[in-house]
Parts: C-alpha cells; sequence; structure tokens
C-alpha cells in the first residue's frame, strides 16, 4: 500500500508499507515496490524519477539484458540480490544526475560479456559514468569473451564524476 500526503512547502510524502516494514519517500515523483523480473524491467529500462524499493530478491535465470536506461531515481535494494543475469553495457546506462541512487543491493551472479568491445571495454555493471550515489553494493561479477590482450577497465562503471558518492561498494 502506497500512502501520498503533502509536507510543508508542498513536497510530496510517499509511505510504503510492506507486510515487514514502512518507508517513507520526501520530494519523489513515483514511488514503486519491486517484486519480479518485469517490475524491475521496468525501472530499469525506462528514464524516470522513481523510488524504488525491492521486495525480495530478483532472479533474472540466466537472461541477458538489453542495455538499461539512465538512471534519475533511487533503487534501494534493502540487502536482497538481483542474480543470474548477462549484460553487455550495464545494468544501467549512465548515472548522470547527482540524485540518482543505488544502494543496498547484492548483485549476485553476474556477468559481463564483452564480445565485440575491443580491448578496453568502458561500461560496467552499473554503465559508463555516475554522478549519483553507490553506496552498500556487493558486486559478484565474471567477465567473459574479452579481446585477447585486453583490460577488464570497468567492473562498477569506467568513470566516477567529482559529485559522485562511492561508500561500501
Amino acid at each position: 500500500k502506497v500512502v501520498l500526503t503533502n509536507a510543508p512547502g508542498g513536497d510530496h510524502v510517499f509511505t510504503i508499507y510492506t507486510a515487514t516494514h514502512t518507508y517513507t519517500v520526501k520530494g519523489c515523483v513515483y514511488v514503486v515496490g519491486i517484486s519480479t523480473v518485469a517490475e524491475l524491467e521496468e525501472w530499469r529500462t525506462k528514464e524516470s524519477y522513481w523510488y524504488a524499493v525491492l521486495l525480495n530478491d530478483i532472479d533474472y535465470k540466466g537472461a541477458t539484458l538489453a542495455v538499461g536506461a539512465n538512471v534519475l531515481g533511487t533503487l534501494d535494494g534493502r540487502g536482497y540480490q538481483i542474480k543470474n543475469f548477462t549484460y553487455t553495457q550495464g545494468f544501467v546506462k549512465n548515472m548522470y544526475d547527482t540524485k540518482s541512487v543505488i544502494k543496498n543491493v547484492y548483485f549476485a551472479g553476474a556477468t559481463q560479456d564483452c564480445t565485440g568491445m575491443g580491448k578496453y571495454p568502458t561500461y560496467g555493471l552499473l554503465g559508463q559514468w555516475t554522478n549519483g550515489t553507490l553506496e552498500n553494493l556487493y558486486l559478484d561479477v565474471t567477465t567473459t569473451n574479452l579481446e585477447e590482450g585486453g583490460e577488464h577497465c570497468a567492473t562498477i562503471c569506467y568513470g566516477v564524476e567529482s559529485t559522485a558518492t562511492v561508500k561500501n561498494v
């Protein structure tokens, strides 16, 4: 259940009620609880200001993911896993906005397929560039099909801007 109220000054306050937790989010445009691959794909592949929380582990069962969109909102994994998937150019494309946040997620059994990327792949699990916040992330990533003599230089992302915050990754 999600309840919307107006805070002083006109900011929206969303309260998410689950069976075991209550979350309050201030000033965002859209709040969603994610419990299926289809729901996570909706968040992952659309540029939006969604504030999303995982409600359980998400298992892609070996699927190869299309390139994700730019992250403009928040994904709070709440300690759950996103697991068993292959990607080429990132789970998400980039985190351009300083308000972009991915936190509290365990990415398990992820495989980066570098086929056709040359010797120096410039995309990592969380895209090419980040201006946002990466916090409390655990990454279990394997690289495959790296060109001979190549270097895997982008496990998380290729570049971290000075405006980004990276903690406990």
